[in-house]
């Protein structure tokens, strides 16, 4: 246990950030709508109409979702659930921060390197894409100390292996990999709020 009290306060804060299953929801809202567009881009007749679409949607409306996924978190909290929650402010953690970066610059080095080695095998986007997800719940969890949320990571990386040694196509395989991660913390997510909503203030 450490003592740190600026690592303790990290974690406690993180804690309550994620105790209501907000972020989860979002999250899983988030590979579920990726996994519908990854699918969508598959099976609509090449450049038609739907599949321009989907394909304008994954690159520019996915990633805005994104991006305001916190600062909508924190509207409904204070909305809806600021009596029940009180004020958080997710506190910016600079040593996640500063391994998020390390692990983004590993990456950047270590793909291309496995892709040269099996010969750029298309394949390869699964384990590589459920080691990377995998990394970043666990990374996340392990900051809270909540299992849930390691486990997520635990779970996509275990997928994401199956689905590569499966005779499944590449991009299907992403598509089912993006949506149970959805679904499990749609599911985690929906837990913790209920569990949230029926607490004893």
């Amino acid at each position: 246990m450490t003592k740190d009290p600026k690592v303790l306060a990290n974690r406690l804060l993180q804690r309550a950030w994620n105790r209501d299953g907000l972020p989860e929801i979002g999250s899983g809202l988030f590979s579920l709508v990726a996994a519908g567009l990854i699918y969508a881009m598959q099976i609509l007749p090449r450049r038609s109409p739907g599949q321009i679409a989907a394909i304008l949607i994954f690159a520019f409306v996915l990633p805005l979702y994104g991006f305001c996924a916190q600062p909508l978190v924190k509207r409904i909290r204070s909305r809806w659930l600021l009596e029940r929650a009180g004020y958080v402010q997710h506190l910016p953690n600079r040593n996640l921060k500063r391994n998020n970066l390390r692990l983004l610059a590993v990456m950047a080095v270590v793909m291309p390197l496995v892709f040269l080695a099996f010969n750029y095998s298309e394949r390869l986007l699964l384990p590589m894409t459920g080691a990377l997800g995998a990394l970043i719940c666990g990374l996340v969890g392990w900051s809270a100390r909540m299992v849930r949320l390691m486990a997520g990571g635990a779970i996509m990386l275990a997928t994401a292996i199956l689905l590569a040694l499966s005779s499944v196509p590449v991009m299907i395989g992403m598509a089912i990999l993006f949506g149970s991660q959805g679904l499990y913390y749609l599911l985690t997510g929906g837990v913790a709020f209920l569990r949230f909503m029926n607490d004893e203030r």
